[in-house]
């Protein structure tokens, strides 16, 4: 069976997500971990800032779960009933649903978010680079993005930007109207950072700073938006004149406290600080909204600015659902021609073990035969057997394809070997 647990942003609150999310080093660690549990046969996670789900396959599906949390509850140290009620579970066909509508970003918080396809590649690639998956979620998750570029590719779902550091800026913009002679600070160099900065460069802001404990990356991503790099120590003094600050590192713990909030306002002379926080975990403790004068916005706050940008996007989803239904028939057909391989195979070598028996025995007895005589013989029966089992391998992958139960015996060898117009049939 595959199998699917996780939480998500409808599912889950921010402050028990965020204690349930990984980073890519702590992937691979879990993963090994699952990967010398038997129970456990094939497995992947994906991470990211609005989710953390396990996709497994294993023959055991209550013994499998038991295991996740039992791990995950370790790994994390978390009480399992901190998290368990707000996990949701499925397996089989509905797990090719759901991944496969997540691939779309019909399941994002942004409909149509172009990122998430990113995420899934890249969770892909670190199970196989540890060679955690199997052919299973191999094949599975290969599909869900051949469905994912299908949706972007042949819909609009994805028409206009589409990420949460994009709505990060609009929603920067809707507290102060302009942004124009507005300062704003990027805290974090990393992809989400890069994406916010790009678009804060469209808007005419007076200054941008980017802040990051790597001063080259800062430095880097500072040049392409004409920006300033500062060391990520000099933070503090930048805060005192900023206006917006946005951020989204990958750090597992706050990266601004309350107490250097609670500083700099005796500098700052009342002036409103808007603190926009997209990471998960959160880099910004949360406590900092109690001070005068600030107000903090996290990930989760984002979501009710982004139902105002969605409407067309929506009107796209009935394709995107068409495409979804045609990827999974896609699949299915292949997992059913996985499952019918050993009983074509054993079906193959039974004739073939016939064949060679029957043929040497008959050949003791024809020894005045000459080579090419022999040869001939040989293909002879092979065309035989090839043209006798090509029928009922054909029905066989056709009715394992289609999920047919079983016929009675006569009507079974009738369709298999294709008797209806032979004989009385």
């Amino acid at each position: 069976m595959i199998m699917v647990m996780g939480v998500n942003h409808k599912t889950c609150p921010l402050e028990t997500r965020e204690k349930l999310s990984f980073s890519p080093d702590r992937i691979k660690e879990f993963l090994l971990c699952l990967k010398e549990d038997s129970t456990l046969e094939e497995n992947i996670i994906l991470s990211t800032c609005n989710r953390t789900e396990f996709y497994f396959f294993s023959k055991e599906e209550e013994p499998a779960k038991e295991k996740i949390l039992h791990y995950l509850s370790e790994k994390k140290n978390l009480n399992i009933e901190e998290f368990k009620d707000h996990l949701y579970f499925m397996k089989d066909e509905h797990v090719i649903d759901h991944l496969f509508s997540v691939a779309c970003g019909i399941d994002s918080m942004i409909i149509g978010e172009g990122q998430i396809l990113g995420q899934i590649k890249t969770a892909f690639e670190i199970s196989r680079e540890i060679r955690s998956n199997g052919p299973n979620l191999c094949q599975l998750f290969r599909f869900a993005i051949t469905c994912g570029k299908r949706a972007r590719t042949e819909t609009k779902i994805s028409t206009g930007p589409s990420s949460i550091s994009y709505v990060a800026v609009v929603f920067a913009k809707m507290l102060f109207g302009e942004l124009v002679n507005k300062s704003a600070i990027i805290v974090g160099a990393g992809k989400m950072g890069q994406i916010t900065a790009k678009q804060l460069s469209h808007h005419g802001l007076k200054q941008v700073i980017v802040a990051n404990r790597n001063y080259e990356k800062a430095l880097e991503m500072a040049e392409k938006i004409n920006g300033k790099a500062v060391n990520f120590d000099k933070l503090e003094e930048y805060l005192i004149k900023a206006d917006i600050v946005i951020s989204s590192t990958g750090a597992p713990h706050y990266v601004i406290h309350y107490d250097t909030i609670k500083k700099i306002l005796r500098a700052r002379r009342e002036k409103p600080l808007f603190l926009i926080d997209i990471a998960v975990p959160r880099d910004i403790d949360p406590s900092v909204n109690k001070l005068p004068n600030v107000f903090l916005y996290d990930i989760d706050d984002l979501e009710k600015v982004v139902e105002n940008n969605l409407e067309g996007r929506k009107e796209e989803i009935g394709k995107v659902k068409k495409i979804i239904e045609e990827e999974k028939g896609n699949f299915l057909s292949w997992a059913s021609s996985r499952q019918s391989a050993p009983i074509i195979k054993a079906l193959n070598k039974k004739a073939e073990d016939i064949r060679t028996e029957e043929l040497s025995s008959a050949l003791k007895k024809l020894s005045h035969l000459s080579p090419e005589d022999i040869q001939i013989i040989d293909y002879a029966t092979q065309k035989i057997i090839n043209k006798l089992l090509h029928n009922p391998i054909i029905k066989l992958k056709e009715n394992m394809s289609n999920g047919k139960s079983f016929l009675p015996v006569d009507e079974l060898i009738t369709e298999l070997f294709d008797l209806k117009d032979n004989g009385k049939l």
